[in-house]
């Protein structure tokens, strides 16, 4: 017998498709016998306990929709080996680049106006140290399956100084050359 909806060959007293899950009209009492369950090939509804095809999406009997089976494991590796680690590889990094670009922006912002270029090179190097380990703790964290903001704010904030010290040490310059003060440039 074919499904009258998507032409799969299905058994005569099915009532449902296993393949589209259509409902099946009534059909005649005549039954052909049904097939142990010992069989290979065949496999058990786990909602009415009716044997069905290996390959059935849908139950015949009760058109339950059929649990896909789970995936094999690697071949070598138990599931605990396969697992994203319990902690995120990138955390200490990330934090470390927050700490550090939030220091870089606001002793950058302080320093390189007082200091004119020299007080604006350990924040710069701040902000710059800031950028390099987000981004290292990012990639960490992703291919752990993490997300990781702390990083994320590191590395913009580190930008952000970066910035801003250029921008400050570069206005010092004017303004010291405007004033006539050497001791600006």
């Amino acid at each position: 017998m074919n499904c009258p909806y998507c032409n799969s060959e299905i058994s005569a007293d099915a009532k449902f498709c296993t393949v589209c899950g259509a409902n099946m009209p009534e059909q005649p009492a005549a039954q052909p016998a049904a097939q142990p369950a010992e069989q290979s090939g065949v496999k058990k509804c786990p909602y009415c306990n009716s044997d069905l095809e290996a390959d059935a999406k849908f139950c015949t009997v009760c058109g339950a929709n059929m649990p896909e089976q789970p995936a094999a494991e690697p071949v070598g590796q138990t599931a605990e080996q396969t697992a994203a680690p319990w902690f995120d590889p990138g955390e200490s990094l990330g934090k470390t680049s927050m700490i550090l670009g939030i220091v870089g922006l606001a002793a950058g912002a302080v320093l390189a106006c007082a200091c004119a270029c020299l007080g604006g090179i350990l924040p710069l190097a701040a902000a710059i140290t800031a950028i390099v380990l987000g981004i290292i703790a990012m990639s960490k964290s992703k291919a752990a399956g993490y997300s990781n903001k702390k990083a994320l704010t590191g590395i913009i904030t580190g930008a952000v100084a970066v910035v801003v010290i250029i921008l400050l040490i570069a206005l010092n310059g004017v303004i010291g050359a405007m004033i006539g003060l050497d001791a600006y440039m």
